[in-house]
């Protein structure tokens, strides 16, 4: 019937002169190509070996008339086979009488009508690799680092004069821990000279405190903010406070 012809694609038999015909199929393995034989003698299997995936098969060839395209893959003992860029087969070869690696490669005639053609034939050598998974890496010690650059002046305190105060600082943040905190002590804090004291405390703000990651120079804007009421009594010399910044942890 128009469409139903034979031949095959034949792999890894050897040379032997006037009846290599015979040996192709006795010493080496055919791809088949068929579309209507049994399931082990039709397009995409492996001759009387291993029928192709025949689903894979059917969704992918094209009727008769039209070019199919097969890429037949030989590596050591394993044939895998795809048509029109589907894979429809993959065998494992188990005949001691066949040496797929170091055979030959034919195109089959079968025989009087069968009308089967051939175009773009194309051997390629396939591309050699051996894989060895190696490790390499590198160890990150635990780091909470925290550096205050000196903070600017509050400036003159004028007597009896109401003025808020203010100065800015920056605090640079590394941390390799899974979170950060960022926190400031004492408080409240209250400016001191000598025994005198002013009644309002400072405060202290800060443009980040928290981090939910780690971390690298992150920098925090640290804002300090002294309000003087106008009947604050205000001694000669020189108010401040110390401040302890710290940086912590609850994940390292």
């Amino acid at each position: 019937m128009p469409g139903d012809d034979n031949s095959g694609v034949f792999v890894g038999f050897p040379d032997t002169g006037a009846n290599t015909d015979q040996t192709s199929i006795s010493q080496g393995e055919e791809i088949q190509i068929d579309p209507t034989d049994n399931p082990a003698q039709t397009t995409g299997a492996i001759y009387l070996e291993q029928a192709a995936d025949a689903a894979a098969r059917d969704a992918a060839l094209k009727p008769a008339g039209q070019w199919n395209a097969y890429e037949i893959i030989v590596r050591n003992d394993r044939i895998v086979v795809y048509l029109n860029g589907v894979k429809i087969n993959e065998w494992l070869d188990d005949d001691p009488n066949v040496d797929l690696a170091t055979g030959h490669i034919g195109l089959q005639m079968h025989g009087a009508g069968d009308d089967v053609f051939f175009r773009n034939v194309r051997v390629k050598a396939l591309e050699q690799s051996v894989d060895e998974d190696g490790t390499i890496g590198g160890t990150v010690p635990a780091t909470l680092s925290l550096a205050v650059d000196t903070p600017s002046s509050l400036g003159t305190f004028a007597p009896s004069v109401d003025r808020t105060y203010e100065a800015t600082t920056t605090a640079h943040v590394t941390s390799t821990a899974g979170d950060a905190a960022l926190s400031v002590s004492p408080q409240p804090a209250y400016l001191a000279n000598g025994t005198y004291t002013l009644s309002e405390p400072l405060q202290v703000a800060l443009s980040k405190a928290a981090w939910t990651g780690p971390v690298s120079g992150d920098a925090v804007a640290i804002t300090f903010r002294q309000h003087i009421g106008a009947t604050q009594a205000l001694r000669t010399g020189s108010y401040s406070k110390t401040l302890t910044f710290t940086l912590s942890t609850t994940n390292p």
